[in-house]
């Protein structure tokens, strides 16, 4: 309604059945009042109404009705836990209303579609997902990797590592946001590589990087690519090894460095002696319990992985560049799931990796194909079906290298044995 705007102080609202009034000063210096609970013998359920005021007064309220109007939207404002909070103008119906993301990115904007309304309620429809960004996308993509430098590694890392684990939406769980994963551990497989680490910053740096690979295995396959060539598995390795041969560390006695046993994976970095290792070589299992992922030696009953290394391939011979003398560093790595080895092009279309994915990395002794005794490693085949038949099956390896850097399957060096309790070794 349009009133004079002196006569605004002066109205006697509740007097004339209003319980609610909101007015607006516009250009024409007059004031547009929207009243609402109107009360009159008409019974109208009117969101809004236009009464005319004359000389500070309302002049026969229950008749001179001008409109009552039900094709609106009225202003609003929405908080999203996900996409925050939006303030919407009064749209009416048919018209689209876009406001900035919350979260971002610039120029990108969030939508509202006013479709119906019956009184005082109204619907609409609030699109975020097609251009916002979530509160969580928002702080992957703001994340500045090239800020990552050796004196703020360890705290910068936690953070990060801290964020993927919030990462538990599939909107977050996206290629953009594993693009920014695999720079930031890229950038820290670097740091390490050239920087000089205490023992303890460097654990922290392990134990960082194995929570986020371990939160990896949780995202959609589909999202997980390798970018730039870099692998999350390799970097992994990469840093666990760095502290498997980390001089602080002694070599009399077999020392467990650091075991990190997560929902969906395991890392165990240890400095073992050489002379225990000739003599009973080392072996390394995975289980799951209601905790996790179990790596507890000495279990058997349900034991998904397991990799043993023969006492000959510790044999003197093979550890003359081995860089911490008389220990050996080792690296054993868990993953229940292999989301973070995807088939490449090329794979054949019906191949299917069946199995959890364990490996051994040992620092300073090559693993070449000539061996005196074989690398035992043995699995669970997962079954859809009591019945099931499985047939040519066949272990594999991951090369790092193939696929122009990307890495792939290969069955180079593996021999096969498929028995009836569907393990294969």
């Amino acid at each position: 309604m349009l009133i004079s705007s002196v006569a605004l102080s002066s109205i006697d609202v509740e007097k004339e059945g209003y319980q609610e009034f909101n007015c607006t000063r516009l250009e024409n210096e007059l004031i547009e009042c929207i009243f609402n609970n109107y009360n009159s013998s008409q019974s109208l359920d009117s969101a809004k109404l236009k009464v005319v005021l004359v000389n500070k007064g309302i002049i026969s309220a229950s008749e001179i009705i001008i409109e009552a109007d039900n094709g609106f939207c009225d202003n609003d404002s929405t908080t999203n836990e996900q996409f925050g909070g939006h303030t919407w103008l009064e749209t009416s119906v048919g018209d689209p209303h876009q406001v900035q993301c919350a979260f971002g990115p610039p120029n990108s904007y969030a939508r509202r579609d006013c479709l119906s309304r019956e009184g005082r309620q109204w619907s609409d429809i609030i699109d975020y997902s097609s251009h916002c960004y979530t509160k969580i996308t928002m702080m992957y993509q703001v994340f500045k990797v090239e800020n990552l430098v050796e004196e703020n590694l360890v705290v910068m890392l936690k953070e990060f590592a801290a964020l993927v684990k919030m990462t538990v939406d599939t909107i977050d769980q996206s290629r953009r946001n594993f693009e920014v994963i695999t720079n930031v551990l890229n950038a820290t497989s670097s740091i390490v590589n050239n920087a000089t680490l205490n023992d303890t910053n460097l654990r922290q740096v392990v134990k960082s990087v194995s929570s986020i690979v371990d939160d990896l295995q949780v995202w959609e396959e589909d999202e997980i690519q390798m970018t730039n060539n870099i692998n999350v598995v390799e970097v992994l390795e990469n840093v666990a090894n760095s502290l498997a041969v980390n001089e602080e560390i002694g070599t009399e006695e077999k020392v467990t460095v650091l075991l990190f046993e997560g929902n969906t994976s395991a890392l165990l970095v240890e400095r073992n002696n050489i002379e225990q290792l000739q003599t009973s070589g080392r072996e390394f299992s995975a289980t799951r319990d209601d905790n996790g992922i179990n790596t507890t030696s000495g279990v058997t009953d349900g034991v998904l992985a397991s990799i043993q290394l023969p006492e000959s391939l510790f044999s003197n011979d093979r550890v003359t560049n081995n860089p911490v003398g008389g220990g050996v560093g080792l690296v054993f790595s868990f993953f229940e799931t292999p989301v973070l080895f995807p088939l490449t092009n090329g794979t054949r279309a019906d191949l299917q990796i069946r199995t959890s994915v364990i490996g051994a990395l040992i620092g300073g002794i090559p693993t070449t194909s000539d061996l005196l005794d074989p690398i035992i490693i043995t699995f669970q085949l997962e079954i859809d079906t009591e019945d099931e038949v499985v047939e040519n099956a066949a272990c594999v390896s991951w090369d790092f290298e193939a696929s122009g850097g990307v890495g792939n399957w290969t069955n180079r060096g593996c021999n096969t044995n498929l028995d009836k309790v569907s393990r294969t070794d």
